[in-house]
């Protein structure tokens, strides 16, 4: 592809990208990476939808994994957000397009708030804050 053609392309974060998003932290995350995707291809009427179902999913997916006999939390919760990161994959092929072309956005950025929210997290577990009174 010619270089000036490329620079017209939209700079969207990959399908890859997302769905890891999405099995390390939650629905959700992926779905606000997804969002920011329709956001910069002008497919905005499909943000507060796709937001709202992802944040439905996550509750729905909470109360339902209570109920899962999976041994450890953390596999209902791997399952719950593959799940949730297929059906996002499913909205990009409906909702922007299956074959469209795309500059693949860096995920670096993110990739780095999620470990400074997690060794903040892992911080405040370890000092005791997170305790909450009883």
């Amino acid at each position: 592809m010619d270089p000036i053609e490329e620079e017209k392309l939209p700079e969207l974060y990959s399908k890859s990208s997302i769905m890891i998003i999405t099995l390390i932290t939650l629905t959700a995350f992926g779905a606000i990476l997804y969002s920011i995707n329709l956001y910069r291809v002008n497919q905005r009427r499909f943000i507060f939808p796709t937001m709202l179902g992802a944040v439905l999913y996550q509750i729905l997916g909470a109360r339902f994994s209570g109920g899962l006999s999976l041994r450890n939390e953390i596999w209902s919760n791997m399952v719950l957000n593959f799940i949730g990161g297929m059906l996002i994959l499913g909205l990009w092929d409906m909702q922007i397009g299956r074959n469209s072309a795309y500059r693949p956005r860096n995920t670096l950025s993110v990739f780095l708030i999620i470990l400074i929210l997690l060794l903040i997290q892992v911080g405040l577990t370890y000092i005791g804050v997170t305790n909450l009174p009883e």
